[in-house]
């Protein structure tokens, strides 16, 4: 490549002599491949600007012609250099399906002297643009100020406790949703992105009990007085602020309160204008570094510290499917998919919209919504692409755990994963859920229940762990329990299915056949006419005697309409109520074949209660990798 003139390029920590492709730090020579340093050479000529893959390409491999992969590797490379030399700073941007841009300040040294660069006024053409970049920078802005809302929280905690005050005891805290002054219900997307950042940020933090998002969300526009609304969340503090973003000017105020005296223990107010966020995320980056020496470990350094832009349409879009994914209904599943899909199309380089859609694809497979072979596949990529982005992700390798349980029957695989998932994040509710029911189908009841104890400690609001829970009390054998357990969650919300489902099996297997059948149809009704209520009742009409009933719905289920699913494994437990051994058994040959989800549960499932004597259920349970024997 020709050089008209040396040219010096600093940047950060950083200076890039473009005549001889040396990366300097404080006059430290930092290693860099030829064709990377290339690249750099390229980026930093144009930086601030878009440079086209095409034009990438040619610069760097002008005579030859490779795959844009090569390219994907060099960044990587550079992108790598960066991170672990200055705290994870954002240098290069992905333009998706397009190219990359250098974002930090540049200032090129010469022999014609120092040029910095300028800042005219966006052009009248591309204020759409500017207006998205604007944007762009404040949900970036939302992740680095609630790093330092969670350093400022954590100082003060370390600071009043080595004072010997009575706060000294602070183990848990909430984040209530953010209040959004503007007047401006389409500025939401603000307030609440950065309660659920400060929410994600403070929970990496292992001394911390952190209450989850979504019982936290609860408390949106309520009128309860702190100390009740910490009462009811069970921690030792709350925090609460306002979010007001005008004019072209973002201000943030956050306070710190003691829940049993309603005592203001801190507060502060982060302001600055929208069009030179960035200006302020590099004065509040320098306090998150001083905070964090102070109160966080080396590792919670390392990963509290990196901050990533976000594009706000992905960002949308991930809210919107969070919302979905948490009412855990099958049709809210498969919409929460459609806008997990869109986040990562807006955004592939959105590590936490993969995470999500990792799981989505994982609940589907699990809660018989859609057929295992088809959708664990793609949770797995799913999971995959979010650690390829982000190593660090406990959630990636819960979503991973799971499938190794769900799919892969491989027990040891998932309990080894699930533990690494929790080291890395020890409040991920869906963590705890998950390794729960992996203990459950082990016949580790106690160790189950404590971890859906754990998890209730953390979304104590959350219904559908209370109901996993029951299913501890199910499983072994415990139906009064159940039938407690279901009963407190109803009196919350009368119409939340799993609850009605759990009671009517309780019921079932108490020989009350009647109130099964009332909570079945109440199920039935509450989860549109699902296939999963349809074989609960089905099943029931079997045991009960109303064959021909049973027969109706089971003609059903073996051919199902177009698009939906019906679980082979659900087939064949009414086979076995039927009396029907031989046709339960080839089913359940099926459901080996397809890995259905509920094959590994097969050895505490009293469903199959009537195949326990006979060999070729003990030899199945052996190829499962479970235990044989039964109850």
């Amino acid at each position: 490549m020709l050089r008209r003139e040396k040219v010096v390029y600093q940047f950060g920590p950083f200076q890039f002599d473009s005549a001889q492709h040396l990366l300097f730090q404080a006059q430290k020579v930092i290693p860099l491949p030829p064709k990377a340093a290339e690249t750099l050479e390229v980026l930093l000529e144009n930086h601030g600007r878009l440079v086209e893959k095409e034009v990438l390409l040619r610069s760097v491999w002008p005579d030859t012609f490779v795959e844009e992969a090569n390219l994907t590797v060099q960044i990587s490379a550079l992108r790598k250099i960066f991170q672990e030399q200055s705290n994870g700073h954002a240098y290069i941007e992905t333009v998706p399906r397009r190219g990359y841009r250098f974002v930090a300040d540049v200032i090129e040294r010469s022999d014609a002297g120092i040029r910095q660069p300028d800042a005219p006024p966006p052009p009248a053409a591309i204020l759409p643009l500017w207006s998205r970049l604007q944007r762009r920078t404040i949900l970036a802005a939302i992740a680095l100020l609630g790093l330092v809302l969670v350093m400022s929280v954590a100082l003060i905690i370390r600071r009043r406790q080595s004072s010997g005050l009575d706060v000294s005891q602070i183990r848990s805290i909430a984040v209530l949703p953010l209040q959004n002054l503007s007047g401006d219900a389409s500025q939401d997307y603000f307030s609440d992105g950065l309660t659920e950042a400060l929410t994600t940020d403070l929970a990496q933090i292992h001394a911390l009990r952190v209450v989850s998002r979504t019982s936290a969300m609860r408390y949106k526009a309520t009128t309860k007085p702190l100390p009740q609304i910490a009462a009811e969340l069970n921690v030792d503090a709350v925090i609460e602020g306002s979010v007001l973003q005008s004019a072209g000017r973002a201000r943030i105020t956050v306070q710190l309160i003691q829940a049993k005296t309603d005592r203001h223990l801190w507060a502060n107010t982060y302001e600055g204008d929208a069009q030179d966020i960035l200006g302020l995320q590099t004065v509040l980056a320098k306090a998150v570094v001083q905070e964090i020496r102070v109160t966080l470990t080396p590792e919670e350094q390392a990963r509290l510290t990196t901050v990533r832009l976000i594009d706000p349409d992905a960002h949308e879009a991930y809210l919107k499917g969070r919302f979905l994914w948490n009412q855990r209904t099958p049709e809210s599943t498969k919409k929460s998919v459609a806008y997990f899909q869109q986040a990562v199309q807006k955004d592939p380089q959105y590590a936490a919209a993969y995470v999500a859609l990792g799981e989505s694809y994982s609940l589907l497979a699990a809660n018989d919504i859609e057929a295992p072979q088809i959708v664990v596949p793609k949770a797995k990529e799913a999971a995959r692409r979010a650690l390829d982005l982000d190593g660090g992700l406990g959630e990636a390798y819960a979503t991973l755990a799971h499938l190794e349980f769900l799919y892969d029957w491989n027990f040891p695989a998932a309990e080894q994963e699930f533990k690494r998932a929790l080291d890395l994040s020890p409040n991920y509710v869906t963590a705890h859920q998950w390794y729960g029911i992996v203990l459950m189908a082990e016949q580790r009841f106690d160790e189950a229940a404590r971890e859906f104890t754990t998890a209730l400690a953390i979304d104590p609001l959350s219904l559908m762990t209370s109901a996993d829970l029951g299913q501890v009390y199910f499983y072994s054998g415990r139906f009064d329990r159940v039938i407690e357990q279901t009963r407190k969650i109803l009196e919350v919300n009368p119409a939340f299915p799993p609850a009605h489902d759990l009671q009517g099996m309780s019921y079932e297997q108490q020989g009350n056949y009647e109130q099964a059948a009332s909570e079945f149809q109440k199920y039935f009704e509450l989860s549109d006419h699902g296939n999963d209520a349809k074989m609960h009742l089905a099943h029931l009409y079997a045991v009960s005697g109303r064959g021909t009933e049973a027969r109706k719905l089971l003609s059903e289920l073996e051919s199902p309409p177009n698009g939906q699913f019906a679980s082979p494994y659900d087939i064949a437990s009414i086979y076995a109520a039927l009396g029907e051994k031989e046709a339960a058994f080839r089913w359940l040959e099926r459901a080996y074949r397809e890995r259905a989800a509920m094959m590994p549960m097969a050895n505490i499932d009293p469903l199959f209660n009537p195949l326990r004597t006979d060999p070729r259920f003990d030899k199945l349970l052996r190829r499962v990798g479970l235990v044989g024997g039964g109850q």
